[in-house]
């Protein structure tokens, strides 16, 4: 279980920005994890609509902090493009079968274009 208690261990250890990785769906989530050190949270396209996404992405700009942007189909990743993300993640797995299709990186990046940074989350075992 994770806990924003660990947010400023990390933070004290690893160089590298600090990722809130949570369930973001509440202003007060995002002023919490900047509290605790965070440089950049999750917002999830699959829980937030695009109104709850503005505004979240908005609070967490106004305290300096990233926004990574969730997508996990063309839908969500529509939506990403059309809301102005510019760092998108891209789930591999499945949320309601937890199955993971490495291949949804390779369908979904190209389309971001290329002003967009993307990553791609889930069922990576190597770094090859």
């Amino acid at each position: 279980q994770g806990s924003f208690n660990f947010l400023p261990i990390v933070s004290q250890i690893a160089p590298q920005p600090i990722l809130c990785k949570d369930f973001i769906i509440d202003p007060y989530q995002i002023y919490l994890a900047r509290y605790y050190q965070a440089d950049a949270c999750l917002l999830m396209l699959s829980v937030l609509d695009d109104d709850q996404y503005r505004q979240l992405a908005a609070v967490a700009h106004s305290l300096e902090m990233g926004v990574l942007t969730e997508v996990s189909n063309e839908e969500e990743q529509e939506r990403a493009i059309a809301l102005g993300a510019k760092v998108v993640g891209i789930n591999n797995r499945d949320l309601r079968d937890l199955s993971i299709d490495l291949n949804r990186t390779r369908e979904l990046a190209p389309k971001l274009g290329h002003n967009v940074t993307v990553i791609s989350e889930s069922g990576i075992n190597t770094y090859a």
